[in-house]
């Protein structure tokens, strides 16, 4: 498939090997925090996708990469988040990417969500449950389906995690490594809408803390070269 995205980049999007790693695999929507003080997020992709912040969001903090710093934004209240809506809906197959950081362990609810209240799929993070204040990493598909990874993250440490969903099962990387695999599980394929943070969840509670430096929606599943490609490039 041609890459029509590259060469369309300005200046700034060349700071960091990551993005051109992004780009080159052609997604379909592509964030960087950088890229507006609010309350519209460019998209860095041909297509112009622009998401929109709502909520209490602080912009420009410090990211994970050291050649462009400022490409963080914060979800620091509930219901903040940034969504970005697509033209075309309930996709069988998508991997949703993201670099995070936990800014507490006092929270929970989404990081990603592909589609709102009972009809998402995505990551979320939390303790025991979906439901608890913790750091866990978890897969959502659903509101009635919470898998639990065993994968704890750091507050205050930037992750590279992917979540590919092949229309029958998904996978969830962190740093490039599968941490969790549900095989055989009906996905309930969500809406047009894509949420980072709240995410209009049925519970005004679920609201994690936490940053993000750069999303991208795949209308496809990466593989786990192409994964492992772009963690080692979010380093």
């Amino acid at each position: 498939m041609p890459n029509r995205n590259i060469l369309t980049q300005p200046r700034n999007q060349l700071l960091s090997a990551y993005p051109l790693g992004v780009l080159k695999d052609n997604p379909s929507v592509y964030l960087r925090g950088n890229d507006a003080l609010g309350p519209n997020a460019r998209d860095s992709t041909v297509f112009n996708r622009n998401g929109i912040y709502s909520g209490s969001i602080q912009y420009q903090q410090q990211s994970i990469f050291t050649s462009d710093p400022s490409t963080g934004f914060s979800c620091i209240t509930n219901q903040a988040q940034l969504s970005v809506t697509l033209p075309f809906a309930k996709q069988s197959e998508y991997s949703l990417e993201g670099i995070f950081k936990l800014n507490d362990a006092l929270h929970f609810g989404g990081l990603i969500k592909y589609g709102d209240l009972g009809t998402g799929s995505g990551i979320g993070v939390g303790g025991s449950y979906y439901n608890n204040a913790g750091t866990q990493l978890m897969g959502l598909n659903e509101n009635i389906q919470v898998q639990l990874t065993g994968f704890f993250l750091t507050v205050g440490k930037w992750y590279h995690i992917v979540y590919v969903n092949t229309g029958g099962n998904y996978i969830i990387y962190v740093a490039g490594n599968p941490i969790l695999t549900i095989a055989g599980t009906p996905c309930y394929f969500p809406t047009n809408t894509i949420y980072i943070g709240w995410g209009h969840d049925e519970s005004t509670g679920r609201s994690p803390h936490a940053s993000c430096s750069d999303f991208a929606l795949y209308s496809y599943g990466l593989s786990s070269a192409q994964i492992a490609t772009h963690a080692l490039l979010a380093q």
